[in-house]
């Protein structure tokens, strides 16, 4: 929803280690159905609201890969979009709790997973924030 841009987007995701690697397939299956454009067109996904905040979610991207996250899908810019601030829908696997892009919001179309043990587990991770990040069960 607006390409991760507004409070209370999905900013982080624990998956149950029994399902996590179906749950990323689907996540992915779906995904590659985003349409990205200028809003013109018939699209799900526009551009980021600026360059600055364009380079700066990059940085958040580039950032998370050097912490150990796995790109499965998506991670730089659309082709074809050479004016705007398009990036495109990003999975992130691979992740931890201790994470930056787990601790502060990346304000970007990004769903970036940590494998979890167990509901508690889950649960401890979602409240160790300092932020009152919103939460979907």
């Amino acid at each position: 929803m607006n390409c991760g841009q507004i409070c209370v987007s999905a900013e982080r995701f624990f998956v149950h280690r029994d399902i996590h690697d179906e749950f990323v397939d689907k996540l992915a299956e779906e995904t590659k159905k985003i349409r990205v454009g200028n809003g013109l067109d018939r699209v799900e996904m526009g551009p980021l609201v600026a360059e600055k905040e364009r380079t700066r979610y990059e940085a958040v991207l580039e950032r998370a890969r050097e912490q150990g996250a796995e790109a499965i899908l998506g991670g730089g810019r659309p082709q074809g979009f050479d004016r705007g601030w398009f990036v495109e829908p990003t999975i992130l696997s691979e992740c931890n709790p201790r994470m930056d892009i787990f601790n502060n919001e990346s304000f970007g179309p990004v769903a970036p997973i940590c494998r979890v043990e167990s509901f508690d587990q889950a649960l401890e991770y979602a409240n160790n924030s300092k932020y009152g990040l919103g939460a979907c069960l």
